[in-house]
């Protein structure tokens, strides 16, 4: 599942993890939301807060305050660290546990003694007391019920006084199924799916945003996909009440015959090693492997987990793409209601919309326009071995012009303004094809698909390309791209193909297209001309600024390249030589 990251502005983040935790709440998954609240930092529970108080659960509510601040942050922060502890001690030295208390006097409270040398003398006297109600000013601790509710009231005093906490005390207004509201949106096909959807793409963005306490919480709430991996963990690292949780939530022991072997290997396995601690024998780390050998082959065999192992493929970072066409459109509207003084209907005709919810078309897609019906697109007959893009994705064919006479550029020209596009409606009609890489080069931002269909180049943030062949054999190559895997290429020579970078990252504007078996790349630097062959950089020009945007060919071998400028740049391959500059716009 885990993927990179998608570049995101910080308020549309936030506004999905507020319709991630409402979504939690409403379907009552409330460990997954505990866990998201510490985990994103953007909301802190006080009433959540409140109830592990007054439970009565120091160490979990240690853990959830320490998620948005530290002891040391603030004076207030440390209050209310001391005043928890402090609690925590009274109430061992209530229930006469005088080991415990004073394990708690040493190991928790002692960090406070040098700032409060007071306090730290008053603690130590308590422990030497034999009933707490001897000191009247504690004797209060006694009832844990009302001494716990007077924690409460003065830890709340301290949160909305703590300037790191201020920011985090309100929960944004949100709409009841705001979250599945405007996916259903986004993709109308969503109401024809299950739950089983949404929750998939938001174990996949938690996952990327490597929000594990959550994530693995969400697993065991909703049921729909058992982490094998992280199953393992727990065997291999002999955790074994933690393994016996995960799996109680997928299945019990009178399920079935595998279930039943499952539960009873580890309460054996749990007793054997418990026995050899009390004897100090070392853990057996490669028994535990071989034990997890056995524990994979009931787990597929189960037939309450075996349906549960497999993750669907979806695009990298598929929920932050789809709330993000959602912000761009919709801000004023998408988490809070903004009031509307003449009562108008919001007018959806142009909202942009997906066909599958957990994977993007392709750029021959339904795309709205200003009458509301969808445009056709396909590619015709006449086009070339290039495909350019420009930094506002858009994707642009140059037609092949056989001749550089103006009339019959025009009729060229006219034929490819022409063409109609192939609609594709439904994502039978699509296939996905997986490019293997074990490379690191960053987020692949320009990807150009060659005409012949035997390969595929990427250009990388970073400036780095790289390149995907198939094997050429009697099939077509249709059916090959299809069936067949693709391999990265990598020459003899080991060189990369590294275009020249900006100075200024801003400028960093990614073109690039093919010609042959050469490519034209730029990344906000000098324009470069690689040997696809070789990767060897055959030439560089054009040393910015002006920056160049865009690439398109033109007849006779020659190419022209648009800068920020607006002025156009007409290059022969074959000389190296600028065969003329222009200004604004070219005429054909």
């Amino acid at each position: 599942m885990h993927g990179s990251k998608m570049c995101i502005d910080k308020d549309t983040y936030t506004h999905l993890i507020t319709l991630i935790m409402k979504f939690l709440e409403e379907e009552n998954f409330k460990e997954s939301l505990q866990a998201l609240e510490q985990e994103s930092k953007i909301f802190f529970n006080v009433h959540r807060f409140g109830e592990i108080v007054m439970n009565g659960e120091w160490e979990k509510a240690e853990k959830y305050l320490s998620a948005f601040t530290k002891l040391d942050d603030s004076n207030h922060s440390k209050k209310m660290f001391f005043e928890l502890r402090k609690h925590k001690y009274c109430e061992a030295l209530c229930r006469h546990e005088r080991t415990e208390a004073d394990s708690i006097f040493r190991k928790d409270l002692k960090v406070f003694s040098v700032s409060q040398n007071r306090i730290d003398c008053e603690l130590a006297e308590l422990l030497a007391l034999k009933d707490l109600r001897e000191n009247e000013q504690l004797s209060g601790y006694t009832n844990a019920t009302s001494s716990r509710a007077k924690l409460i009231d003065s830890l709340k005093l301290l949160v909305k006084e703590n300037r790191i906490l201020q920011d985090k005390l309100i929960f944004p207004c949100v709409n009841n199924s705001a979250l599945s509201s405007l996916i259903k949106l986004i993709c109308p096909s969503f109401e024809k799916e299950t739950k089983e959807e949404l929750i998939y793409l938001i174990h996949q963005f938690l996952n990327e945003e490597e929000f594990k306490e959550t994530l693995h919480k969400l697993e065991q709430e909703t049921r729909v996909f058992f982490d094998i991996n992280y199953f393992r963990e727990y065997i291999t690292s002999g955790e074994w009440d933690n393994a016996e949780k995960y799996l109680s939530a997928f299945t019990n022991m009178n399920d079935n015959t595998y279930s039943a072997k499952m539960f009873s290997q580890i309460q054996r396995q749990k007793y054997l090693e418990a026995v050899d601690r009390q004897q100090k024998l070392p853990s057996d780390f490669a028994e535990r492997a071989h034990l997890f050998d056995d524990f994979k082959v009931l787990v597929e065999r189960n037939p309450m987990l075996q349906d549960k192992l497999k993750f669907p493929s979806m695009d990298k970072s598929r929920l932050l793409s789809l709330i993000k066409q959602i912000m761009d459109w919709w801000v004023p509207y998408c988490i809070n209601v903004m009031p509307n003084a003449n009562n108008e209907t919001i007018s959806l005709k142009d909202f942009p919309t997906v066909s599958n919810l957990r994977y993007a078309s392709s750029i021959l897609t339904d795309k709205p326009n200003q009458e509301g019906r969808p445009l056709d697109a396909s590619s015709g007959d006449d086009s070339n071995d290039s495909s350019c893009f420009n930094d506002n994705n858009q994707s642009r064919e140059s037609t092949s012009l056989p001749d550089a006479d103006s009339a019959v550029c025009a009729k060229s020209l006219e034929k490819s303004v022409n063409l109609k596009l192939q609609l594709i409606n439904e994502p039978s009609e699509c296939r996905t094809l997986l490019l293997p890489d074990n490379s690191f080069g960053g987020r692949v931002v320009r990807l150009i698909y060659s005409h012949s269909g035997d390969f595929l180049v990427a250009l990388t943030q970073t400036a780095t390309h790289k390149l995907w062949k198939w094997q050429s054999n009697k099939q077509s190559l249709e059916e090959e791209n299809v069936n067949m895997e693709s391999q990265l290429y990598q020459p003899s020579s080991k060189l990369v193909m590294t275009n020249d970078i900006a100075a200024d990252p801003k400028d960093s504007i990614s073109c690039f297209a093919l010609r042959g078996s050469h490519l034209f790349s730029a990344s906000g630097g000098k324009i470069s001309i690689f040997s696809l062959e070789t990767f060897q950089t055959l030439a560089t020009f054009a040393n910015p600024p002006p920056i160049a945007t865009y690439f398109i060919l033109l007849p006779q071998d020659l190419f022209a390249f648009g800068f920020d400028d607006s002025s156009i740049l007409v290059h022969c391959p074959c000389t190296k030589k600028v065969v003329i500059y222009l200004h604004q716009s070219l005429d054909f």
